[in-house]
C-alpha cells in the first residue's frame, strides 16, 4: 500500500512553443517598425542616399536618430533567428532532448564563429 502511482507532470510545451513563435513574430514586427520609421524620417529630412553603418557605429558613433532607428531595426532582424536558437536550446535542455540540444549548440557555435571571423 506504500506504493504511490506517479502521474506524468503536465508539460508547458504548447506555451513554450507559442513563446518561440511570439519571439519570432515580435522580432520581425519590431524590426520592420523601426526600419519603416527610420526610413520615413530619412525621406522626410530629404535624404536621398543611405550610408553604410557598422554595428559599432550604432552604439558609439554620432549617427542621426533616423539612421540609428534604421540600423537598430536591421540589427534586430539579423539577431532574431539567433534568439530563437537560444530559446529553443533552453527549451530542449529542460525537456532533456539532448539530440536537439547538441544541434542548437552546433548552430550557436557556427553563428559565433562566423561573427568572430567576419569581424577579422
Amino acid at each position: 500500500m506504500g506504493n504511490k502511482i506517479k502521474l506524468p507532470q503536465k508539460s508547458n510545451t504548447a506555451f513554450e512553443r507559442k513563446s518561440v513563435q511570439f519571439l519570432l513574430s515580435g522580432g520581425v514586427i519590431l524590426s520592420v517598425t523601426l526600419m519603416l520609421v527610420g526610413l520615413i524620417a530619412l525621406l522626410w529630412m530629404g535624404e536621398t542616399s543611405l550610408t553604410a553603418v557598422s554595428i559599432l557605429d550604432i552604439f558609439y558613433s554620432d549617427l542621426g536618430w533616423a539612421y540609428r532607428l534604421l540600423s537598430f531595426g536591421m540589427l534586430i532582424l539579423a539577431l532574431t533567428p539567433a534568439f530563437r536558437v537560444i530559446t529553443l536550446l533552453f527549451l530542449w535542455w529542460r525537456e532533456k532532448d539532448w539530440k536537439f540540444v547538441g544541434v542548437s549548440l552546433a548552430v550557436l557555435i557556427t553563428l559565433t564563429l562566423s561573427l568572430i571571423l567576419g569581424a577579422i
